[in-house]
């Protein structure tokens, strides 16, 4: 952002106006200027509404004894994102206390993934196909999902479409079933969980046709 000049306490009451008035048109432009950074300025349509809003990553919040009182605060920090690089968020401090709620979370480097259900393989060297996306939760928490067209009596490694910090808390997988069998019953059991993957097994004829999943972790 633009650092705009300003001069402050003009016109003086012991001043000669023509003394005052080139620092004075220098106020008035900055002041028209600072507007125009991330809000509509004078004289154009829309004028003090916002264009934007940018606010600057901060190491630490600042003065929290100095909050006004039914009034939040929003603030930028850098967080960890998938445990080796650090990434800026937004953040959320009520009126009362120091509690601090962690708003979004970004992932730049897999975006393409955000929040979607598009084959992943090509990305992760996935064999067999996988289709799937991840998503947070307040507190930075991860959702990780997915689909898996599946065969029957193996083991299969999904890798998640982003790696988790560390191992997630929660790993769920439920079977897609195709032709009902009454004379079978399909089961799908998880073991070998890390942070980039987990191991899903199955025992069943074929009547199992894939697999749904999801995970949580940070």
């Amino acid at each position: 952002m633009t650092t705009y000049t300003y001069f402050k306490n003009i016109p003086a009451s012991n001043h000669n106006p023509s003394v005052d008035q080139p620092n004075m048109r220098t106020n008035t432009n900055s002041t028209s200027d600072l507007i125009n950074e991330d809000h509509y300025t004078f004289g154009v349509a829309n004028g003090g509404f916002h264009k934007q809003a940018r606010i600057p990553v901060l190491a630490a919040i600042g003065n929290l004894s100095a909050r006004i009182p039914n009034s939040g605060t929003i603030w930028t920090k850098k967080d960890i994102s998938t445990g080796v690089t650090t990434e800026s968020n937004l953040h959320f401090v009520p009126d009362t206390g120091t509690d601090d709620y962690q708003m979004t979370r970004t992932i730049t480097g897999s975006y393409a993934r955000f929040a979607v259900g598009a084959q992943y393989q090509a990305a992760v060297g996935a064999t067999p196909a996988l289709f799937g996306g991840w998503t947070f939760l307040p507190g930075g928490l991860l959702l990780q999902y997915g689909t898996l067209a599946h065969t029957t009596n193996v083991e299969t490694t999904i890798t998640f479409p982003v790696p988790f910090s560390s191992t997630p808390f929660s790993i769920n997988a439920n079977g897609i079933i195709g032709a009902f069998d009454p004379n079978t019953r399909s089961t799908i059991g998880i073991r070998t969980v890390t942070a980039t993957s987990f191991v899903a097994r199955t025992t069943t004829n074929n009547e199992l046709q894939g697999i749904y999943w999801m995970a949580i972790g940070k």
